[in-house]
């Protein structure tokens, strides 16, 4: 009798499929707040120009006016992250545990952007990461964002004891857990206070837009998330972020748990300028030693690297709100 045929060893062109596979099905957030630009240099300066002027009456000749320059840099860095995998587990895998290591790989690198993202989201409002383009000692959240002669203030504060919402026994919530209605009066405050910028000639710069993601840490999903889509509040009051007609995205972030408790955070969604940039030099891709190589021979192991090159940055705080519920 024939002794029994091994397992075929599962390959490095099924791994890769399987790698790119995860990686198409995998939605990030980051692509909504952050616009993307590729790069072929170590470091890329992005201007910050001023706003076009209104058009005036033609008294005398033409006025032309100079775009006013304020620059900010963002510096390319390699980023990897590489897994071994065993020949005989590539050849014995019947359960689909080499597919779950891939995927994870796969996530970890898809989400990597979002990584960096919450690190420079949580620092916002201190100058870890650098600071806005707005001003040379001005961080990205900040009261005094200098537009020319005009002022913007993108952190605010909201007293959630002075609104005239509860719970549905009337009870005021706390800022840690506030009521369903406080919340949705929390998060129009901020969409509110992005309505309100204006451009170095005076000039409202967001009165157009109608969609928003609303960042949370996770502790404050479940009421934002109710706040965008219930009807009514309580004390027979109708929810005002329902009844505008524009839309809002809550998006859940582990990563600001252990900063954030009593804030969050309201972002454009999408558009051609956004808060935040991602800079690419190199896309993401999967180097492989596997099947003939080297380590293969000497390990009797497979080796699967993800990697890219390219960083991320502050860009358009006009776009962005922290509100602080107090």
């Amino acid at each position: 009798m024939p002794a029994q045929q091994q397992f075929t060893t599962l390959g490095s062109r099924a791994v890769k499929g399987l790698f790119f596979e995860e990686l198409e099905a995998v939605k990030s957030w980051s692509g909504s707040i952050a616009a993307e630009f590729g790069s072929d240099q170590d470091v890329e300066t992005y201007a910050g120009l001023t706003n076009v002027p209104m058009p005036r009456e033609w008294i005398g000749g033409r006025q032309a006016k100079q775009l006013a320059q304020r620059s900010m840099t963002i510096t390319n860095k390699d980023w990897e992250a590489t897994l071994a995998i065993a020949t005989k587990d590539l050849r014995r895998d019947k359960t689909d545990q080499i597919r779950a290591r891939i995927a994870s790989l796969a996530q970890g690198a898809a989400r990597h952007k979002e990584k960096l993202l919450s690190d420079y989201i949580a620092a916002g409002a201190a100058s870890t990461y650098g600071y806005a383009y707005t001003g040379a000692t001005t961080t990205f959240f900040s009261s005094t964002h200098s537009y020319g002669s005009s002022t913007n203030d993108n952190t605010i504060d909201v007293d959630i004891s002075a609104l005239p919402v509860g719970d549905t026994t009337g009870a005021h919530g706390s800022v840690t857990a506030p009521s369903v209605g406080e919340m949705a009066l929390s998060i129009q405050a901020g969409v509110q206070q992005i309505y309100g910028f204006v451009d170095s000639e005076g000039q409202p710069i967001n009165q157009s837009l109608t969609s928003f993601v609303i960042m949370v840490p996770t502790t404050l999903w479940a009421v934002a998330q109710t706040a965008v889509s219930g009807v009514s509040m309580a004390q027979g009051m109708t929810n005002p972020l329902v009844a505008n007609g524009l839309k809002y995205t809550v998006v859940p972030n582990a990563r600001l748990n252990a900063s954030w408790t009593d804030k969050f955070a309201v972002f454009v969604d999408g558009g051609l300028i956004r808060p935040f940039i991602v800079q690419t030099e190199v896309p993401l891709t999967l180097d492989v030693l596997a099947e003939g190589s080297d380590y293969e021979f000497d390990n009797k192991a497979h080796k699967y690297s993800a990697s890219w090159t390219g960083n991320v940055g502050y860009w358009a705080p006009d776009k962005a709100c922290l509100v602080t519920m107090t």
